[in-house]
């Protein structure tokens, strides 16, 4: 008997199916797409930050008006009478800055210096006394805030215009006259509204054009937070003139 064996006959694998790849036009398609959507959402991005943290900082002054009118009144209805800015007294000038007279009525503790120990060592960043646009934040650590008193510009004006050296048995005394000051620039700043009390020592925001020079600033009459109309040089003059040359004011008595 003849036996066949037959042998079964497997066929081959069929070649794994390769996965599906990206070409290189695809690719460089996929970049360009990527590069627009950048292009486009950083600056929106970057409008967003600077809104922001314009924001924050209109926060910040609105802090201070709070504080300001705190020591209104508990004082008679003046405005403080301090420095322009904060930082070491100037000799011969012993006023306290503006943060410090309205550390009671701030929801914040003091702005510290980096070495306790040290009075000359500059002032940590600190909520609400530093602007979050600082663009040279030296300024702001030297003085210990960013945000410039413009009451004590008017008030320093009208002392200079008022010849601040009394003389005399009749003449009034130094702590009169500075009443009698610190009661006049209240009533200035009660009187024009478009005037600011407070605002950004340098333009840190960016600049909006026109008389607005990217400063933001707080109005004292209605306690407005907003971009400042910086006041013209000649209008320092001209309060220095209309405050000093009207004669002693009558401030409320003590």
């Amino acid at each position: 008997m003849q036996t066949t064996l037959t042998t079964s006959s497997t066929a081959p694998p069929s070649p794994k199916a390769s996965k599906p790849g990206f070409t290189l036009i695809e690719l460089l398609v996929v970049l360009t797409i990527i590069s627009l959507l950048v292009g486009i959402l950083l600056p929106s991005l970057a409008k967003a930050r600077q809104s922001a943290q314009r924001t924050k900082c209109l926060v910040n002054l609105r802090s201070f008006g709070i504080a300001m009118e705190g020591y209104r009144r508990e004082h008679k209805d003046l405005i403080p009478d301090a420095r322009v800015f904060g930082g070491p007294a100037l000799a011969g000038n012993q006023r306290k800055a503006l943060w410090e007279i309205l550390q009671p009525y701030l929801d914040s503790a003091p702005p510290v210096r980096a070495d306790p120990n040290d009075p000359a060592s500059k002032y940590l960043p600190k909520d609400p006394y530093f602007c979050p646009s600082d663009k040279d934040p030296e300024a702001g650590l030297v003085s210990g805030s960013s945000y410039e008193y413009w009451g004590g510009v008017v008030i320093r004006a009208v002392e200079v215009g008022r010849n601040f050296n009394p003389t005399g048995g009749g003449a009034p005394s130094i702590q009169e006259i500075e009443r009698s000051v610190q009661f006049s620039t209240t009533k200035f700043f009660e009187a024009n509204n478009d005037f600011p009390i407070l605002g950004d020592a340098q333009a840190w925001h960016k600049d909006v054009g026109g008389a607005q020079t990217g400063k933001n600033a707080l109005y004292f009459g209605d306690w407005r937070v907003d971009w400042m109309n910086f006041p013209e040089e000649n209008r320092i003059q001209e309060i220095q003139d209309s405050l000093s040359g009207a004669g002693p004011a009558v401030p409320p008595p003590p």
